[in-house]
């Protein structure tokens, strides 16, 4: 497989990952925060998916590009350092921080008006966008690593 083929390939997997993965996250700390052990394995399970699916479908419009955006960082970093780790947390906390001021959810520009909005940077500092950074970067990492797996696996196999 040539090297454009596999660097695409590298782009597409990683972006579906990167996509389910923070949901994933979210859903699976939301379900272990709020069970009090009344529902049954099998609701448990059902919400656990069914929450993933929605979460998907609802915010699949600001996670899709996000995840993209930390695929072409992955694809383009070669080896783990330093500069690719800052390089990963930087791209997740500017999207993040995007998604956070387009949804608004601390409903402070209906009470602060736009420009209110803006300059107060409630949207930065919110619940919402702690949660998108943290399950955003830790999707990425285990993203990137697994790439790098991937990639070594693959050069020792080629030679």
């Amino acid at each position: 497989m040539s090297t454009k083929r596999k660097r695409i390939c590298e782009v597409l997997v990683s972006t579906v990952i990167v996509s389910v993965t923070p949901v994933t996250l979210f859903w699976g700390f939301a379900v272990i925060r709020n069970w009090h052990g009344q529902m049954g394995v099998g609701s448990l399970l059902l919400g656990f998916f069914y929450g993933i699916l929605m979460g998907l479908l609802t915010m699949g419009v600001f996670i899709i590009p996000s995840a993209f955006l930390v695929s072409l960082v992955i694809a383009a970093s070669k080896r783990l350092s330093l500069r690719a780790v800052v390089a990963l947390l930087l791209v997740v906390v500017i999207s993040s921080s995007v998604s956070s001021f387009l949804l608004d959810p601390t409903q402070s520009r209906a009470q602060n008006g736009s420009e209110g909005y803006f300059s107060r940077f409630e949207w930065f500092a919110s619940e919402f966008t702690l949660t998108a950074v943290v399950t955003g970067f830790t999707a990425a990492l285990l993203v990137f690593w697994g790439v790098l797996r991937c990639r070594r696996r693959y050069e020792t196999v080629a030679s």
